[in-house]
């Protein structure tokens, strides 16, 4: 899909994404061990309120992970516990579990990012096949379920495999895809984020 997301990048945005500048880790900060029970109700899928973006939250050893299934632009690796709720990943940024089934992922002094848990993904993917187009961004693309596997696809030569994250939410190898539905539950379109160019919307034909 390397081609859709050139249109898209070109269309919205003038520089194309960079490497991410990295937060030093602070040696001046205590670390402490938190109980594994604590942490297993961290445990679970979070999406990106800006973006759709999906992190998981993991156990890992009886430690407190995080995974970026597979997007790079969201931080994947062990955390360490500064509290029974503030995490830090060394060189990324803090993480603070919310008792509001929020999280926060601080790239201090630059930004926080809000995340929200959401549910695991659904088994059920034909009800997301179909035919989208996007006025932004002035591309048509299909959406189709090959054998156990959804693919996005703009001609026979133009695909991508979409890998499920959460309820609605997947990623490809250079963005997410988080789907949308009307009020009678049924899929009305999706938005793309791609590193530089949030939330492009295709409606659904």
């Amino acid at each position: 899909m390397g081609n859709v997301v050139d249109e898209v990048m070109n269309l919205l945005v003038r520089e194309k994404p960079g490497s991410m500048q990295m937060a030093a880790p602070d040696s001046n900060q205590s670390r402490i061990s938190v109980q594994e029970k604590i942490l297993k109700k961290y445990t679970g899928w979070y999406r990106n309120t800006r973006t759709g973006d999906a992190l998981q939250l993991y156990l890992k050893g009886g430690k407190l992970a995080v995974s970026n299934a597979g997007f790079q632009m969201v931080p994947e690796g062990p955390l360490t516990a500064l509290d029974e709720r503030t995490f830090i990943m060394p060189y990324i940024g803090k993480v603070i579990v919310r008792p509001n089934n929020k999280l926060l992922f601080i790239q201090s002094p630059r930004d926080t990012i809000v995340y929200i848990r959401v549910s695991p993904a659904t088994l059920d993917l034909q009800g997301y096949a179909g035919e989208y187009y996007s006025d932004e961004a002035q591309v048509k693309l299909s959406i189709s379920l090959k054998g156990k596997a959804l693919m996005l696809e703009r001609s026979p030569h133009d695909t991508a495999t979409l890998a499920s994250t959460y309820t609605d939410g997947f990623y490809y190898w250079f963005g997410s895809i988080c789907f949308e539905r009307n009020k009678q539950g049924e899929i009305a379109g999706f938005s793309v984020s791609v590193p530089r160019a949030r939330n492009i919307h295709f409606k659904r034909l």
